[in-house]
């Protein structure tokens, strides 16, 4: 088998599952693939002027842009939220939307910070070491 067959085989994005009491649901949290963290690393950045300051409605919109991108239904294995989604994840308790987001940012590496300290395309301190491994566990708010 080739490195690029074994490459394209390779199964490593990392999945768990993440109970919301507060919803009476159970997502499934993902890491994200390239696409999506690009996307998703895109959609933010514009949260933010060429000074690294947040422009007006960004912290409203970035936990459920984390949760858009993330999570997912286990049973369907689809997409939880879309972006039709947003004002209804809005109006959730920001610590419940916070504490899926904290998950899920850790989960692919990411602090919440990580967009606007990492901008001069440098590694932020507080990401993870490649291939490190996290040892919290999937409902801690990390």
């Amino acid at each position: 088998m080739s490195i690029r067959d074994k490459t394209a085989a390779a199964t490593d994005l990392n999945i768990e599952p993440f109970d919301v009491p507060e919803w009476n649901v159970k997502l499934e949290l993902r890491q994200f693939n390239v696409a999506t963290r690009s996307a998703y690393l895109d959609a933010v950045a514009g949260y933010f002027d060429e000074k690294g300051n947040a422009l007006p409605g960004a912290n409203r919109r970035l936990n459920p842009s984390v949760l858009i991108a993330g999570a997912y239904d286990p049973e369907t294995g689809e997409p939880a939220y879309t972006e039709d989604d947003r004002p209804m994840l809005e109006s959730k308790a920001a610590a419940v939307v916070e504490r899926i987001a904290n998950r899920i940012l850790a989960l692919n590496k990411l602090s919440p910070g990580a967009v606007d300290e990492g901008k001069d395309g440098s590694p932020t301190e507080r990401e993870a070491p490649s291939g490190g491994s996290d040892s919290t566990s999937p409902n801690d708010s990390a």
